[in-house]
């Protein structure tokens, strides 16, 4: 049984499986000196991976709430959704920790390097604020080969398709 197979048949949960992810690649081999039987070539192909989502994530989710009517819902409301650009930077609670941390490093550096501060009230901190722990665990990836397609988009990706 090939590797590829065996990720396909992980049973993670009963609502997922893994997730195939793919992109369109364009490459060319340029020859400056054209010649006989040397010439500039272009490569047209896919390359992608499979990812298995975490167990603990999927634990997580209310699986009740992923459906296809919840899913048509949201693309409802996408329909009339207002893109502001202010959705796109922090918040002022991201930029209050943001500066935290700067002054954190600075007041370390200071009492390291310049002086200690004879009085501490009001002084700042030399301990960070506290972050948000991420997962050590690394993402379980499995590369595909990389293919080449057609440059007909439907035909290209029947070939990606095929050959998964």
């Amino acid at each position: 049984m090939g590797q590829l197979t065996k990720v396909m048949s992980l049973k993670v949960n009963s609502a997922f499986g893994p997730f195939i992810c793919i992109d369109n690649l364009d490459m060319e081999e340029r020859i400056h000196l054209v010649s006989v039987g040397h010439r500039s070539m272009m490569f047209h192909g896919c390359w992608g991976y499979i990812h298995t989502p975490p167990k603990e994530l999927l634990e997580s989710l209310n699986l009740s709430e992923i459906n296809l009517e919840t899913y048509n819902q949201a693309l409802q409301t996408v329909r009339t959704m207002k893109i502001r650009p202010r959705d796109f930077f922090p918040d002022s609670a991201t930029e209050d920790h943001y500066a935290a941390v700067w002054k954190t490093q600075f007041a370390t550096v200071m009492n390291k390097y310049i002086a200690v501060p004879s009085k501490t009230d009001g002084a700042y901190s030399n301990q960070p604020p506290p972050l948000e722990v991420l997962s050590p665990t690394a993402p379980d990836f499995h590369m595909l080969k990389l293919m080449e397609e057609s440059d007909n988009s439907a035909e290209g990706i029947g070939q990606v398709m095929e050959a998964v």
